[in-house]
This record gives C-alpha cells, structure tokens and sequence, in this order.
C-alpha cells in the first residue's frame, strides 16, 4: 500500500505504508532519506526532462514515472556508463539545498 504526496506541506502520513509517490518539485534528499528510513520506497512524477531525471535519481529515488519511459531508460543507461554525470548531478543538488544555485 503506498501515499500519493502532491505537495509536501503537511508533512509525511505514518502507517504501514510500502512507498510513497512524490510530485517531482517536491522532492528532496531529506524527503528520501526519511522514507527511506522508514524502509519506504520514493517514487517520483511525472518526470520526462533528462535533466530531471538525473536530479531526481542523484535525490535518492527508487523510480519514476514518466509519460516518456524510453527517455528515462535511455538516460539512466546513459548513467550507468558515464558515472562522473552522476556524481555530479548528486553535487549540484546538495549545493542547491544549500542555497547556492550553481549552473554547469
């Protein structure tokens, strides 16, 4: 059984829950580390930007869905054989929760 969380405003639903199924925006590590935590699966929507796909896999997602899943394969082969876009995808998303908005 898992939660649909549209919008993480009202914080995280205690029960005996398998995932959750986080709107892409609302994501973040925190959010995966606490479910995770808690053996929670995090499933992330509806992402379909290979941009978006790295973030929110360097975030710590379990999966996505996408109205494009042929995108996302291709990315995250794309992943596997270039482990250097990875780390770095993981990089930028801790220097923005942090504040600082760096573009590369």
């Amino acid at each position: 059984m898992g939660y649909v969380l549209p919008i993480n405003m009202w914080g995280l639903v205690f029960g005996p829950l398998d995932f959750y199924s986080v709107e892409q925006n609302t994501l973040t590590r925190s959010l995966v580390w606490q479910l995770h935590h808690r053996h929670q699966q995090v499933y992330v929507w509806t992402v379909n930007r290979p941009a978006d796909i790295r973030r929110v896999l360097a975030k710590g997602a379990d999966g996505i869905i996408s109205d494009d899943s042929s995108q996302v394969k291709r990315e995250i082969k794309r992943l596997r054989n270039d482990k250097k876009s990875l780390r770095l995808a993981k990089f930028r998303v801790i220097l923005n929760e942090f504040g600082y908005g760096l573009r590369i």
